[in-house]
């Protein structure tokens, strides 16, 4: 039965496996963004006019970022929506990638191996965003298990805020960010 279900919803998810579903970004290290010290070597790496992620990033108004809407949930209440506009979508898309080549990279070497989705590790926690992963793979480490526990943390994005993100990139040993970033 177990199988059955996920050859069936094989095809669906593949729209929802984020970042493959997006056009690939030329092939970028974590090396490379290390060696970012300026705003122009940022705008180089993720091929975009410095003007332009100038504007993004320090001239824009937040309302004029992101559109803020809300949508009904299954259960009552509602859920809500803060989507970026266009011009700050491609860009972060643009980042979404390269993270996701270097995080992939990083794993390619944790293992020492190729990626084998028919024998997803145990010890991967989340699927869900990451490149190769799915709630296939994720449905695969979970089948003939007498208990599963899901959870779901309640507004998790909006208590990530840009001084722990920053504080990671600055601190981890795969990337070693600067701290000062030149204008």
């Amino acid at each position: 039965m177990g199988r059955q279900w996920l050859k069936s919803y094989r095809y669906l998810t593949i729209a929802n496996e984020y970042p493959r579903a997006l056009p690939p970004i030329v092939t970028q290290s974590a090396s490379r963004l290390s060696n970012v010290k300026s705003l122009d070597q940022l705008a180089a790496v993720l091929e975009e006019q410095t003007k332009v992620l100038s504007y993004w990033l320090y001239k824009a108004e937040p309302s004029k970022k992101y559109l803020e809407y809300s949508i009904p949930k299954k259960n009552g209440g509602w859920r809500h929506i803060t989507a970026p506009k266009d011009g700050l979508k491609r860009i972060q898309g643009k980042l979404a990638r390269l993270l996701a080549e270097i995080y992939n990279d990083i794993e390619q070497r944790r293992s020492n191996g190729s990626f084998d989705s028919s024998r997803a590790s145990e010890s991967v926690l989340a699927h869900g965003f990451k490149d190769k992963y799915s709630i296939i793979t994720n449905a695969r480490v979970h089948v003939g298990k007498r208990y599963v526990f899901n959870t779901d943390l309640e507004d998790f994005f909006p208590s990530i805020t840009f001084g722990r993100v920053r504080a990671f990139f600055i601190a981890d040993n795969n990337f070693r960010l600067s701290p000062l970033l030149q204008r």
